[in-house]
């Protein structure tokens, strides 16, 4: 099916993930999809986001989240063309190391930019309104909370939170 990747080094010595060589022609797309497997394309596209190079790495080589997210804003706008991976799912890993780190100021710009960047993501709004309560800014972070559950009305820990500082 092509879904066993191994890590291998580029010509630059660097450590990067890359398929098994398969034949392409033996399982259709259509027979991937119907055992609920990624398609050709799919697997692509996941070996290239898992190769990219992490905000993580950035930050710790700058120690700078002011150029960090100037820098997730710059390879938000590449799309296809990152170099880096700003992923909503990344982008909110990395946001709450940072505040389990206890840099909850650092973590709020992540937790914001996310939001700006995946306006429609509920995880986003729900990331933020908990760094928010963390730092003691109820009333913003309950604003939030409730935009989290705007955009996804099950959101049962959104209910609790509400609930719980109302």
């Amino acid at each position: 099916y092509g879904t066993q990747n191994i890590q291998i080094r580029d010509e630059n010595g660097n450590l990067i993930m890359t398929q098994y060589q398969i034949d392409t022609t033996k399982i259709t797309d259509k027979e991937r999809q119907y055992y609920y497997v990624p398609t050709l394309v799919q697997q692509k596209e996941n070996l290239k986001r898992q190769n990219l190079k992490q905000i993580s790495s950035f930050y710790s080589e700058t120690n700078s989240i002011d150029k960090t997210v100037s820098l997730i804003k710059t390879e938000f706008k590449k799309g296809n063309h990152a170099t880096y991976n700003v992923s909503e799912n990344t982008l909110n890993m990395f946001g709450y190391n940072l505040m389990n780190s206890e840099k909850t100021e650092e973590a709020l710009k992540i937790f914001k930019i996310n939001t700006e960047l995946y306006p429609e993501a509920a995880n986003t709004y729900d990331s933020l309104g908990e760094c928010l309560l963390k730092l003691g800014k109820t009333n913003e972070g309950i604003k939030v909370y409730k935009k989290a559950l705007e955009l996804n009305p099950d959101n049962e820990n959104a209910k609790t939170i509400i609930e719980t500082h109302s």
